[in-house]
């Protein structure tokens, strides 16, 4: 910032630019949205992130917690996470709109901006900046990385500098006009995913014919479908066991401690734990979660890799790898894992499921049908991703007053 950038902006306390600041409780509660327009919630740490604000991550507070109006959560309000592990700690997030009666929690602290002095847009950008995160960053303490916090006091002392009325009205249109860019393509990923639901279901049941369409529905056409066990499926299909089309294998006994530094990367479910000297698997592969993220599927495309007991790795039988990614995905194996204990998965209990299996060759047409419209998807998080960085550089570049925002007036 320059000296006469400087000489126009205000040096201020967040306690000197706020008229209010409150927390909530952090009761026993029950995980699920609020029924109505009588009930009470509490908003989730995960409903402030830096992607921004989510109102649906609530759970419902007990009867004895409704109607706690001071610390109700309003549109203009800014929302600061302070409790939980470091990178969750610190997190802004400026409250666009919101349904009634949603309430902070003890793990994060709201700020009702002072509308004479600064807007609300301008001041969560300003805590965002690097040396604002810095002071808090400083002051939070805990007996671990995993869980931290803040005094309220920390967040109230922390410094910022203010540019002119004129200027925050400037970024806070530049702010509002990337917000709706970025909500936008937000709503155009969430379309483009329930999309791909029903495309898999399509897909998996009723397959693609001979000419390179979709077959249609079995009320259209009934003499293109046999009845089995699992339903109607395509004549051309085999009926066949899960176990006999992709059966799932057990990983080694490999730990972090056991490590030996190599090469090879060496996959569990929490993702890659280590490296290790011998591969024991060739990729591409589809692995699937046996603890911790139980069902889950994911690709592998690494030449050489190991993988721990947490995962299962696939045996194709022939068949189409990708074609067997996308099956697995549909049939959410995760329903399948044990509910008590130490919660897993049990091949056992797969390995018997009765599905469809088309040929090789439709496979191949099924999974680059699928491709198709994920390449329509991965277009749009790249924009997303785009508006995203967008938005953190522009704002970095006004709110330190490296660009001036007044010639973006008109």
């Amino acid at each position: 910032m320059d000296d006469t950038t400087q000489s126009t902006w205000l040096n201020a306390t967040v306690a000197d630019l706020v008229e209010k600041y409150f927390c909530g409780p952090s009761p026993d509660c029950e995980e699920r949205q609020l029924y109505g327009d009588t009930e009470w919630g509490v908003l989730k740490t995960t409903a402030v992130s830096w992607s921004g604000w989510d109102a649906t991550a609530h759970k419902v507070l007990p009867r004895s917690f409704w109607g706690q109006h001071d610390i109700e959560v309003q549109a203009g309000d800014i929302l600061v996470t302070k409790a939980g592990p470091r990178n969750r700690v610190g997190v802004i997030s400026h409250v666009t709109a919101t349904p009634p009666h949603l309430v902070v929690s003890g793990k994060m602290i709201g700020l009702g901006p002072r509308r004479d002095s600064v807007l609300p847009e301008v001041l969560a950008g300003l805590l965002a900046l690097k040396g604002p995160q810095k002071y808090i960053q400083e002051r939070t303490t805990g007996m671990a990385e995993s869980q931290v916090n803040f005094a309220n006091e920390v967040l109230l002392n922390t410094p910022v500098s203010v540019p002119p009325k004129t200027e925050q009205i400037a970024i806070a249109r530049v702010a509002n006009t990337l917000d709706a860019a970025i909500r936008q393509t937000e709503a155009i990923i969430e379309k483009l995913k329930q999309v791909k639901q029903g495309l898999l279901h399509d897909l998996l049941t009723r397959g693609i014919d001979a000419n390179g369409e979709l077959r249609p529905p079995r009320f259209e056409a009934p003499h293109l479908y046999k009845h089995s066990p699992i339903g109607w499926i395509p004549k051309e299909w085999d009926l066949a066991q899960l176990g006999k089309v992709a059966a799932l294998q057990r990983g080694y006994d490999i730990v972090e401690a056991n490590l030996v530094p190599g090469p090879y990367p060496v996959i569990s479910s929490s993702g890659i734990v280590g490296y290790h000297r011998v591969s024991t698997s060739r990729g591409p592969n589809v692995v699937v979660g046996r603890k911790g993220s139980i069902g889950t599927v994911h690709y592998v495309e690494t030449d050489f890799w190991a993988h721990d007991t947490s995962l299962f790795v696939t045996n194709f039988f022939g068949n189409d790898e990708r074609f067997v990614f996308h099956l697995f995905s549909y049939l959410k194996l995760g329903q399948y894992g044990t509910k008590s204990g130490s919660p897993s998965l049990n091949r056992n209990d797969v390995h018997p499921l009765w599905i469809g299996r088309p040929s090789l060759d439709e496979q191949k047409v099924i999974v680059h049908a699928i491709t198709s419209h994920g390449n329509g998807m991965s277009r749009s998080v790249q924009e997303l991703d785009k508006f995203k960085k967008l938005k953190f550089a522009l704002m970095d570049d006004l709110l330190t007053g490296r660009v001036r925002a007044t010639p973006l007036l008109p």
